[in-house]
């Protein structure tokens, strides 16, 4: 069956008990990325709703078609979704799951539901999780204080031939009867023959970078006694995954751990005079891509009242290039205000700039859409960015912050600023700061997790919610 469709009335639904294999101690949602159609305002935020505290909340804009999604990071086996309400309810509303953020299967379907706080069974493999919601149950919008989701990661698949009909290469062939091609064409009656020295050597692309469990080797009589079989992202700087040594058998079911868009079978010693000679090779894990690695996303407003965006990539096989989006405080969704050409790195670090020249007053939402060459896209984590006129007390800036966090003021000089844990504890204070100097804040000292920075100008009190990662 497609999907699991629950139509009951609440009083049922959020009266039963999930069931006692889910593990409802390990929340997969918190303070993983998420996206709402629309933010009541800046202190209404979607994030709020999975940053583990009950004490802040999203809301949505005051009309019924408005939804909120979570991005649990990878494929993960659902057992429960939980919803922490506010006073501004979902009477009627779904549970819908996607493993690509584009194509959606309802879980669940609640009505005239009356409860603030619903534990919903739910059943399937997803990424991402979306409460959608049909009609309010008062005038307001949507308000969670929490958006929970319960599972557990499925076990790897080591089942799909990640090879086969994939471009070959090698270091030489005994003649035009044997190419490298052979090995791989799913045909066990044709084979690849190497010249007859020992340093010979053959690797499969597989496209893209996949997880990889086990390479399988056919040989004819003419096999290798020792060999290596080596990983790589650019077929140019190899790792060993294994090595192999003394063998004698003609079948090889060889165990590799490792992520990698090529493989190689590097001969190290022959069995015979001949060459090296394979009927078939074949690389099995799993047919997911790997996106590409995000090593950092941070954004600052500059003098000109432009925002400036900066990113660091890994492994960028297969990358086409990145979509920058945007989403205002009073904007519905995301759009698209500029692409930029991947490099298409293999390896190695990725550096990208790129400069919004006409972002709104007030905070703006980034994040970046990696495109594959084909086709494939992931999302890198939501940042935010406030860009603020002059009447404007400060700017704080990155948020969220990996290290260093900035705070400077916008035309009313600052009396001091102090940072707390969300429990009150204060951790930094700084006073004396003159009227137009940026203050640096060294947030990496700090535990990943939220805090509260107050800042304290003549106009009064403000308090800005820092998410350190």
């Amino acid at each position: 069956m497609k999907s699991l469709f629950i139509v009951c009335m609440a009083s049922l639904l959020f009266s039963a008990h999930v069931s006692s294999q889910c593990n409802t101690s390990n929340n997969l949602a918190v303070n993983r990325m998420v996206t709402a159609t629309s933010e009541e305002n800046s202190g209404r935020r979607a994030d709020y709703a999975v940053d583990g505290n009950t004490s802040t909340r999203w809301s949505s804009a005051a009309s019924d078609a408005q939804s909120i999604t979570v991005d649990l990071g990878s494929l993960k086996s659902l057992c429960s979704v939980e919803l922490l309400w506010e006073s501004a309810y979902g009477r009627d509303f779904n549970i819908d799951i996607s493993s690509d953020g584009s194509n959606w299967t309802t879980a669940a379907s609640i009505a005239n539901n009356t409860s603030t706080h619903n534990v919903i069974p739910v059943s399937g493999s997803a990424r991402y999780v979306r409460m959608s919601g049909i009609t309010r149950a008062t005038g307001y919008g949507y308000s969670l204080y929490e958006f929970q989701v319960f599972g557990t990661a499925p076990a790897s698949s080591c089942s799909s031939n990640l090879a086969f009909q994939r471009t070959a290469y090698e270091s030489s062939q005994q003649n035009s009867s044997f190419p490298v091609s052979n090995i791989n064409d799913g045909n066990i009656d044709t084979r690849w023959s190497s010249g007859f020295t020992d340093n010979e050597y053959m690797y499969v692309d597989l496209g893209a970078r996949y997880p990889i469990c086990t390479v399988e080797i056919f040989w004819e009589a003419a096999y290798a006694t020792a060999y290596r079989i080596e990983l790589s992202n650019d077929a140019v700087n190899w790792t060993t995954a294994t090595t192999v040594s003394n063998n004698t058998d003609l079948h090889n079911t060889i165990a590799v751990s490792g992520n990698a868009r090529y493989v190689k079978m590097q001969g190290i010693s022959r069995a015979s005079e001949y060459g090296y000679s394979i009927w078939e090779m074949r690389v099995l894990g799993t047919s997911i891509v790997l996106p590409v690695k995000w090593v950092s996303f941070s954004g600052k407003p500059d003098s000109d009242k432009k925002v400036d965006l900066d990113w660091v990539t890994a492994d960028e096989s297969n990358n086409a290039r990145f979509d920058v989006q945007r989403k205002g405080d009073k904007d519905a969704d995301f759009i698209t205000i500029g692409s930029v050409k991947a490099t298409t790195l293999a390896s190695g670090a990725g550096q990208y700039a790129f400069t919004d020249a006409k972002p709104a007053d007030g905070i703006n939402y980034y994040r970046i859409k990696q495109v594959d060459q084909n086709g494939q896209f992931s999302y890198s984590k939501t940042i935010s960015v406030e860009n603020r006129n002059s009447s404007a007390a400060v700017l704080v800036y990155p948020n969220p912050v990996v290290s260093q966090l900035y705070i400077k003021d916008a035309g009313q000089p600052i009396d001091y600023i102090r940072v707390f844990t969300t429990d009150g504890r204060k951790m930094q204070e700084f006073s004396n700061i003159a009227k137009g100097q940026t203050t640096m804040i060294q947030m990496g000292i700090y535990p990943k997790g939220n805090y509260l920075v107050q800042i304290v100008t003549a106009n009064g009190v403000e308090t800005k919610k820092i998410v350190k990662e």
